[in-house]
């Protein structure tokens, strides 16, 4: 339970949501997320799915399924190309997700994300 709340408070540091915005957008009060950061609670499956998803991170990271996350160590400008495709609704962490294990680099996670969308670089 304290790695979940210790990788929510790095998640939550590492995006651009407040404690606030996040509530907001899974649909829970602040201090909920307050609850979780400091391991008092734990969200069910449903909350961290959509904690995840807001924070650009996966579930399996927020549950420590996944060792530290790779995604706080790409150039800030991948991270905020899969934020926003992530906030779309699109699924390319999944994508960038298996072209790092591959140790890929950015450009080619890039291309795939593209190759799947069919374009964007205009974004990156």
């Amino acid at each position: 339970m304290q790695l979940f709340a210790d990788r929510l408070k790095r998640a939550v540091k590492n995006s651009d949501l407040t404690q606030a915005e996040l509530a907001d957008k899974i649909g829970v009060d602040r201090t909920s997320i307050s609850h979780w950061q400091r391991g008092k609670h734990t969200p069910n499956p449903e909350q961290i799915q959509k904690m995840a998803k807001a924070l650009g991170v996966t579930s399996d990271y927020l549950l420590g399924l996944e060792k530290e996350t790779w995604f706080f160590e790409l150039p800030e400008e991948l991270r905020d190309f899969i934020k926003e495709e992530i906030l779309s609704g699109n699924d390319y962490l999944e994508v960038a997700s298996y072209a790092k294990q591959r140790k890929l680099g950015h450009r080619v996670i890039k291309e795939v994300a593209d190759a799947v969308s069919g374009g964007g670089s205009e974004r990156f």
